[in-house]
């Protein structure tokens, strides 16, 4: 816990800094501030899940509000993250050098340029940060979470899992599944039940069901060697959508481990295949997938020749 008191404290002093700038350096040290969160593994998951958060754009709200005298924030602690980050990424983007003077006035500022920044942070980098606080101090962050397990299970238990699957693989899946379950609920996920009921068949794992943000989970096994093939996969990629769609939730997560002797990667879009997790988008749902290598036979010649790896792409998984 000690590392999230740092994480906050960094944060803070990061927040600090933008509040202090002139005006002229503003948009300069919001990139480095974004640089520090997307350089953590925990902050970077954050500002990935309030990304693909589907309950709001930032065109979506500032449409609604087209007779506003001045803008306001979304009551929904997601909805406000969203379009404080939608806010402070056109500052960062923007051919407009003046954008975040311009945010300013829309969000009633009349004072004079130099004090821009310390309105800025009040108004939107505030609200941002303090939703980042809260989720922090919550520590369940599902992406992060799934991360750490990842680099467990390949560094640290990846004999011991592969031997458990191998002794019994028609039940191998259940235990890994169990694996993951328990390492979810040790993270912080309160109720990472296995295979609840929803209009669709069972999730391998939802979290705290009927609850205000479940959280919908497909754990499949690659092993060609005994028939769990792309087509397993595909199915698994299919599944997560669809029990997303009924528990009403704009995102799903699709873990798949692999049993064979070579890594497994998928290859996506643009920018979501260099990006832990790479995602796809699916049936109106945006799908998280995490592959975890656990076979050994060919683990060490494979990192050495690209060649022998197994890549999937996003036309064989949706296909």
């Amino acid at each position: 816990m000690s590392d999230f008191r740092n994480l906050k404290i960094r944060l803070q002093d990061r927040n600090r800094r933008l509040c202090d700038i002139r005006y002229d350096d503003f948009v300069g040290e919001l990139g480095l501030f974004f640089d520090f969160l997307r350089a953590n593994s925990y902050t970077a998951s954050l500002l990935e899940q309030i990304e693909t958060d589907q309950e709001i754009t930032l065109d979506q709200w500032a449409n609604e509000l087209p007779d506003a005298r001045f803008l306001q924030l979304p009551k929904s602690e997601t909805a406000r993250a969203k379009i404080c980050l939608g806010i402070l990424t056109d500052c960062l983007v923007s051919t407009n050098t003046n954008a975040h003077y311009d945010w300013a006035n829309q969000f009633g500022f009349t004072g004079i340029e130099d004090q821009v920044p310390a309105y800025m942070v009040r108004s939107i980098v505030d609200p941002f940060t303090n939703y980042l606080f809260d989720r922090i101090d919550d520590s369940s962050n599902v992406l992060y979470l799934l991360q750490r397990f990842k680099s467990k299970a390949e560094w640290f238990r990846r004999e011991q899992l592969n031997a458990a699957y191998i002794a019994d693989p028609r039940k191998g899946e259940k235990g890994l599944d169990a694996a993951l379950r328990e390492s979810l609920f040790d993270g912080g996920i309160d109720y990472p039940f296995s295979q609840p009921a929803s209009p669709s068949g069972k999730a391998d794992i939802v979290a705290s069901p009927g609850s205000e943000d479940p959280l919908v989970l497909e754990v499949k096994v690659y092993d060609p060697k005994r028939n769990r093939r792309r087509g397993h996969i595909r199915q698994g990629l299919h599944q997560a959508a669809q029990y997303a769609k009924d528990y009403n939730e704009s995102v799903g997560y699709l873990v798949v481990f692999n049993c064979s002797a070579f890594p497994l990667s998928f290859r996506t879009t643009s920018r979501e295949q260099t990006e832990f997790p790479p995602r796809v988008s699916y049936e109106g749902k945006t799908i998280y997938l995490i592959s975890i290598d656990i076979g050994i036979d060919g683990a060490s010649a494979s990192k050495e020749n690209p060649a022998s790896r197994t890549e999937i792409s996003y036309e064989e998984l949706t296909g």
